[in-house]
């Protein structure tokens, strides 16, 4: 009785606390603001002595309601939304569920009304009524019918009340004989008791709103600062989206009947990059948004949920509401906040990569590309990857077996990977191509069966644009061969036929001064990168004579310099009168003297064929 003494007195040394402690609003929402935090901790009330925890030697799963443990079958005697004790029984076809409930379950609620009755006890009057005198409480271990039976008394209006019988089976669940484990759930019960008595008190009650209302409070002024964030990200975002059209504009069409013009891949290489950067900036402002928005219903569902658990009355709707409502609900913010998350970070870590090497501007505008179609593709694995955790946890927390879904989710996938074979190889050869750096947009390249700029590409498909604008989609999984024109550089091979009588000596000579005054030319020395290669002649053929030049060029630029290159040839050849070679052909008349010696002899205004 003593210890019920102390344990009264050094609660309502809290529960107790007059109207002064509130001096001003300041400390009055400081409070507010500490009872706040202190409402996601396990206890209720925060002078309350806890009590030692009561738990099974076996693996118990505390959340769950009506469990197996053995040959035992068990569940909680639940008061006030707190979990005292557990009752088991064996379990047997007779105790297995009927009418959508466990026969322990009947005398789960049998005890728990007990309880209920002596809180709630009418023998004491008066608008808050005392179901007890705490001061006399008794609660004792006694034998009724040869069972042990706890009792309880307060030696004043509450006579002797029997509220459980305690068996072998609730002993065996905690691996204590009989009489130990009365004698734990008498101090149990005796502090349950006595707890709920306090909590249901008008000094504690009255402490519990105000601090409800500081709550509140606290919750309407950080809501309307993320109100006001809101407000700004919106307007980042309004921004945005009218920077959008200009950063995802289509790239220009080809208008060249051959390949590509090398403006069109620096408008395609600028137009990605700016993709990338808006993409990137509305990453960011989504998430940022996001937050903002989910914070404040996070917020509210804490300090609602923090208020349920400060009465005796609604805490039982708080623990049912962390049970399961709750914990969905943090799954899935945790889920969206991971996929966002991490796409924001993949692009800062491209970013910062892309940053950090020192690279020449085609390069840089290549690597560029690379880690836009590389962030791509790790954003999608990220997506699945969070996702299905996010399934199997929400699973777990509805206590759906994880382990037949995922074999089933397994089979499905095997199912469709053999369904979609093809698609499969489309991706892992896109992998490839990805990894080995075979092409990147604004390369120009051919496959075989089409050819042309680099405008968009995936893990599945590829996409040319070729001549006329006609854009070809490829499936990665159908090219072997690829014959890449602009990776690194490229060159200008040249060839030119001039005609037999032409002096080869100067013909070589005057191409290998146009080329080298062309390199030397500020606006094309940065074009072309080696020294020229006059190869010499490379054919005589009844066309005339073949001359061979190559010219190395960054990439894509040799078209450029080939177009630039023909212009001040076709002037150096006519100054220095050098002749295009002009194919010749000789025709052969075996009885040409015949024909003539008649012609002569004949009248020559005659035609030959009116001669006899």
């Amino acid at each position: 009785m003593e210890r019920n003494l102390n344990l009264i007195a050094g609660f309502l040394e809290t529960a107790r606390r007059p109207w002064t402690r509130y001096p001003s609003i300041a400390s009055f929402l400081l409070v507010s603001l500490l009872a706040f935090t202190l409402t996601t901790a396990p206890a209720a009330v925060g002078q309350i002595p806890r009590l030692p925890a009561q738990t099974p030697s076996s693996t118990l799963n505390p959340t769950a309601d009506v469990i197996r443990v053995g040959n035992l079958i068990s569940a909680p005697v639940i008061l006030d939304g707190y979990k005292l004790f557990r009752v088991a029984a064996v379990a047997s076809i007779r105790t297995e569920e009927q009418n959508g409930q466990f026969p322990i379950q009947t005398r789960v609620e049998i005890i728990q009304n007990e309880l209920k009755g002596i809180i709630e006890n009418p023998l004491y009057g008066g608008r808050f009524r005392r179901g007890f005198d705490s001061d006399t409480l008794e609660v004792t271990v006694g034998t009724l019918n040869n069972s042990t039976v706890i009792f309880v008394a307060d030696g004043d209006q509450l006579a002797k009340r029997q509220v459980m019988t305690v068996t072998p089976q609730d002993a065996q669940l905690y691996g204590l004989s009989v009489e130990t484990w009365a004698e734990n759930l008498t101090d149990t019960i005796s502090f349950a008791l006595i707890r709920a008595q306090i909590e249901r008190s008008p000094q504690y009650l009255l402490d519990r709103s105000l601090i409800s209302g500081g709550i509140i409070l606290a919750v309407i002024l950080v809501s309307r600062i993320l109100t006001l964030l809101q407000k700004r990200a919106l307007a980042q975002w309004e921004t945005l989206k009218e920077l959008e059209p200009q950063a995802i504009a289509e790239s220009p069409p080809t208008t060249e009947a051959e390949l590509p013009i090398p403006q069109q891949q620096s408008e395609i290489v600028q137009a990605n990059q700016e993709r990338y950067t808006w993409e990137r900036q509305r990453n960011i402002n989504t998430l940022q948004r996001w937050l903002l928005q989910w914070s404040q219903l996070i917020i509210w569902a804490a300090a609602f949920t923090g208020i349920l658990r400060l009465f005796p009355w609604t805490r039982w709707l708080h623990f049912l509401l962390l049970k399961q409502p709750i914990g969905i609900l943090l799954i899935f913010i945790g889920t969206n906040l991971a996929i966002r998350g991490s796409s924001v970070a993949i692009d800062r870590f491209f970013k910062t990569l892309q940053e950090t090497e020192t690279l020449t501007r085609t390069a840089s505008q290549r690597q560029a590309l690379r880690f836009s179609t590389f962030s791509v593709v790790l954003k999608g694995i990220a997506t699945f990857l969070f996702t299905s955790t996010g399934i199997i946890l929400m699973l777990n927390q509805l206590q759906i077996p994880v382990g037949p879904v995922l074999a089933g989710a397994g089979i499905i996938g095997i199912a469709i990977s053999f369904a979609s074979q093809s698609f499969v190889k489309d991706v892992i050869n896109g992998c490839l191509i990805l990894l080995e750096d075979q092409y990147a947009v604004g390369d120009v390249i051919d496959v075989g069966g089409a050819s042309g700029l680099v405008e968009y590409m995936n893990l599945r498909v590829t996409q040319l644009r070729g001549a006329g604008g006609r854009l070809s989609t490829i499936p990665n999984g159908s090219i072997s061969i690829v014959h890449n024109l602009t990776k690194d550089w490229s060159r200008a091979d040249f060839t030119i036929d001039v005609s037999y009588d032409t002096d080869v000596e100067l013909a070589l000579a005057v191409l290998k001064q146009v080329a080298e005054q062309m390199q030397s030319d500020p606006e094309w020395q940065e074009t072309i990168l080696d020294p020229i290669n006059l190869l010499g002649v490379n054919r005589i053929d009844h066309s005339g004579i073949q001359i061979v030049i190559w010219i190395k060029t960054q990439p894509i630029k040799q078209w450029a310099v080939e177009r630039e290159f023909r212009r001040r040839l076709k002037l150096a050849f006519a100054e220095h009168g050098i002749s295009i070679g002009i194919p010749q052909r000789s025709l052969l008349l075996p009885h040409y003297p015949e024909l003539l010696m008649l012609a002569k002899n004949n009248n020559l205004d005659r035609p030959l064929s009116d001669s006899k």
